[in-house]
């Protein structure tokens, strides 16, 4: 069958041709739509600027075919061979490709948004300034594939295959890559903002000048990367493998960096204001000259380093936290009124603006606070306690300590103690004491008729340098039987005990100055 004869049937009302044999036939600016040519042989064929849209090329033949500027949309092309075709600014909107193989393919500016391009063979395919987005891309081969300028975002990358890739300027804006493999790749000036490449292969990627701010790259692969004046800013790092990767200048501010290994990695002039960092592997191959510290990454805050060990103990800083453990599991009215209160205690303090994480068991509730910063431990601790009936002798011995503190450091003033960081503690106490009386009485109360709130508990502080105090805890905690539900716990028979002097002074001596506004933390 040749082109007339196909077009002549096609005016018939005749829409189905499985199995043609059209081989070099010429259907130029035709239009076809709907036509069924399942199976057919199209190869060396002329279709461009053919309207081929709701088409059915299930399984057919279309080796290098020419189809630039044809509409294909919501065509099936699963299981076809379009093989070094010629598909330059073809239309495949929602284009069914699953299976397909275009090796080698020219598909400078095609549109294959929102495409099924599952399993589809687009090895050394040019797609320079194609348009992908939202397009299902699963477990697709993309090797050696050219994608400058190409827009995935959104689109679905899951196990794809783009080893030796060159993506650059290409957006993966919101783009799912996880478990992609993507070694030897360039991406450098992608945009990678909120791309999920959990556990991603990155070996060797250039990612110089990439735009990654919060994108997901935990458990990934990045040994040997280049990211060098990367964005990482808001990214999760969390387990990241960047062994001898470049990270020069990269910026990493308010990055989540937790046990990642950077073993021979180079991190000189790294922008780290706000970043949560602990848990992290280095060799005496890494490199890290100064960091920068500033909150507009301007270098008006810079840290230098000499040794390993001074960079190990500063780039593992834990997060410093408050730990509640209430020795009851936790009720759904008692969880109601926990967040009632927690709201509350938002309202008058950015201090309680995030939310504690709640770990229940069958015989108890751990509630946990993070801190901005070490000076801030005493005043969150002293606001946290306030939902439970322990508050009083909980809070009391918290100013305690504090104020043993300040007689310490008045009585030995030779003591290397941090003395800047005292002052600041003791305004955020006092704040949030005078602030703690704004919570209506009646929350308070319907807070202790419950018998959660009444359980025993203790107050665990966890300082940056992953040291802990146990500051206080409840004569009665972890004793059992308890009291019936309806009856209140009887009073403590001793008076909690207060943490001694030199536990106290250990744990302050490891907690480290900020490195964020404290005074903005504070009020």
């Amino acid at each position: 069958m040749n082109g007339p004869e196909l077009l002549g049937k096609y005016a018939q009302g005749i829409r189905d041709f499985t199995g043609a044999s059209l081989n070099e036939c010429s259907l130029i600016g035709a239009s076809l739509p709907e036509i069924v040519l399942q199976d057919a042989s199209l190869n060396v064929a002329n279709l461009s600027s053919a309207n081929l849209s709701h088409s059915n090329f299930k399984g057919a033949q279309l080796n290098v075919t020419r189809l630039s500027g044809a509409n294909l949309s919501y065509a099936d092309l699963s299981g076809s061979n379009l093989n070094v075709a010629n598909l330059i600014r073809v239309i495949l909107t929602s284009a069914n490709l699953t299976g397909a193989s275009l090796v080698r393919a020219e598909m400078v500016r095609a549109t294959l948004s929102q495409g099924r391009l599952v399993s589809a063979n687009f090895s050394e395919a040019d797609l320079r300034e194609a348009h992908l987005d939202r397009a299902d891309l699963h477990h697709a081969n993309l090797t050696r594939a050219d994608l400058r300028g190409c827009v995935l975002a959104g689109a679905n990358l899951t196990e794809a295959t783009l080893n030796g890739v060159d993506a650059s300027r290409a957006n993966f804006n919101g783009a799912v890559l996880k478990s992609v493999e993507l070694r030897q790749g360039n991406l450098s000036q992608a945009d990678l903002r909120g791309a999920n490449l959990k556990n991603a292969n990155l070996r060797w990627v250039d990612l110089s000048g990439a735009d990654l701010r919060d994108a997901d790259l935990t458990d990934a692969k990045l040994s040997g990367a280049n990211l060098t004046g990367a964005s990482l800013e808001g990214a999760n790092l969390v387990n990241t493998v960047l062994v001898h990767a470049d990270l020069t200048n990269a910026n990493l501010m308010q990055a989540n960096w937790v046990g990642a290994d950077l073993s021979g990695a180079t991190l000189t002039g790294t922008k780290l204001f706000g970043t949560v960092r602990y848990n992290l592997t280095f060799s005496s191959e890494t490199v890290c000259e100064w960091i920068d510290l500033s909150p507009n990454g301007d270098q008006s805050r810079t840290v230098r380093f000499g040794a390993l060990e001074k960079l190990d103990s500063f780039f593992n800083r834990s997060p410093a936290q408050v730990r509640i453990t209430i020795d009851s599991p936790l009720s759904a009215a008692a969880h109601q009124t926990l967040a009632a209160l927690g709201y509350q205690l938002s309202t008058l303090s950015p201090l309680f603006e995030a939310p504690p994480s709640l770990e229940v068991t069958s015989r108890k509730t751990v509630q946990t606070y993070t801190s901005a910063h070490d000076m801030l431990l005493p005043a969150l601790a002293y606001g946290a306690v306030f939902p439970f009936q322990d508050r009083n002798p909980a809070q009391h011995i918290i100013l305690d300590v504090l104020k043993q503190l300040q007689q310490y450091l008045a009585d030995h003033p030779e003591d290397s103690l941090s003395r800047p960081m005292l002052s600041p503690m003791s305004g955020a106490l006092t704040i949030t004491a005078q602030r703690l009386g704004a919570i209506a009485t009646d929350q308070i109360s319907s807070g202790e008729s419950d018998p959660f709130f009444r359980a025993p508990i203790q107050i665990e502080l966890i300082n940056s340098s992953n040291q802990r105090l146990d500051i206080y805890q409840n004569p009665r905690f972890g004793l059992r039987p308890s009291p019936p539900p309806d009856q209140p716990l009887p009073t403590p028979e001793l008076p909690a005990q207060q943490p001694l002097l030199s536990d106290v002074l250990t744990f302050f001596r490891g907690c480290r100055p900020p490195e964020t506004a404290a005074s903005q933390a504070i009020q």
